[in-house]
């Protein structure tokens, strides 16, 4: 009995020594949205940082808010505070906590990455790590994006529209669900059919709806693909795949936690779609408002009608304004919050 006893001293000494929850930390990363009216792609759609427009004079800008939004993460790490001046400036690469990374492909056929349709409201787990941050101070974390997609309406020039998936690649890995497709980084590409993922790229020649049949990604690109600006890119001004929030306030995390962090990434989908809307403008215009619609399934033979979505399409010189019948998606603000939970 004294044995036991004493054993039992023994391991209270030890949880001491150790603390109780050590062992059950981690961090878990969710996404979410509050935008109203965003389902999964793989349910019935309605038809119906928010992008910047060109600011020019030719059309007047128009923003969609749209009815979907898929993202096909990549990474996410947080970042420890760093005041060290070695460099001249203050860095924090060297203390990073991985929650995953799946890495880059160089052009090869890569893994999948983790892909999650957002829901109004209902926050979903993209990957959880068990291990135990370490102790410091934590305040920023980044995140790697392979591609996002949005849903949005295309219409015709009696305003019936069309459901069709967006999607851009911000890498060039080639993606395993498209039979390893190799995307070019930046490229918009839409889809044939409604919802579908027969996706095509858009020349900025030849514009919609004709790229949509001309180009698709099957058969090969386009000399012209149409890419997002680098002016939607605001952290560095170029297209990129990663991108960097901050913790506000820092995260502190003390000598074995007893609990999970979640981050949730809250996604504003608010007027992520801009188009220049070529109609209103027109003395015979189909879509005098107040609703305005992308009518880019105005046949091109029909660019008195609308121009939406041509481009450059007809153009005999580009230089002139009045050609640039633009339309591009930004790319999402999303708010950074931290809370504890009691680890499964």
């Amino acid at each position: 009995m004294k044995k036991v006893f004493a054993f039992l001293f023994l391991l209270f000494l030890f949880s001491l020594a150790t603390g109780c929850g050590n062992g059950k930390s981690g961090v878990v990363l969710k996404v979410t949205t509050d935008t109203p009216g965003i389902t999964p792609v793989s349910k019935p759609l309605q038809v119906a940082a928010k992008a910047t427009g060109d600011e020019a004079s030719d059309f007047p800008d128009h923003f969609l808010t749209p009815t979907s939004f898929t993202i096909a993460f990549n990474s996410f790490k947080l970042f420890k505070t760093d005041t060290t001046t070695t460099t001249g400036t203050t860095g924090s690469t060297a203390s990073t906590y991985t929650v995953f990374d799946l890495g880059t492909t160089g052009g090869t056929a890569a893994g999948r990455p983790i892909i999650i349709s957002l829901t109004t409201g209902q926050p979903q787990e993209v990957k959880e790590n068990t291990s135990t941050p370490s102790q410091g101070t934590y305040d920023h974390v980044e995140y790697g994006i392979r591609y996002f997609e949005i849903t949005i309406p295309l219409c015709d020039s009696n305003n019936a529209c069309e459901d069709r998936r967006l999607r851009v690649y911000l890498t060039g890995d080639p993606d395993p669900d498209l039979n390893n497709f190799t995307p070019t980084p930046g490229a918009i590409l839409i889809s044939r059919s409604r919802n579908g993922t027969d996706f095509s790229w858009v020349s900025q020649a030849v514009g919609l709806p004709d790229s949509l049949t001309n180009f698709p990604v099957t058969g090969g690109a386009p000399t012209d693909p149409y890419l997002m600006p680098n002016s939607q890119f605001t952290e560095l001004g170029a297209i990129t795949s990663t991108f960097t929030r901050t913790i506000s306030p820092a995260l502190e995390i003390k000598g074995k936690p007893d609990k999970e962090f979640v981050f949730t990434l809250n996604f504003d989908l608010t007027d992520l779609f801009f188009f220049d809307n070529t109609d209103e403008l027109n003395t015979g215009a189909i879509d005098p408002g107040p609703d305005f619609h992308f009518n880019a399934l105005v046949p091109s033979t029909n660019i008195d009608t609308s121009r939406d979505g041509k481009i450059l399409f007809g153009c005999t010189n580009p230089t002139p304004t009045i050609c640039r019948a633009d339309f591009w998606p930004g790319i999402p603000p999303a708010a950074v919050t931290v809370t504890e939970q009691e680890r499964n």
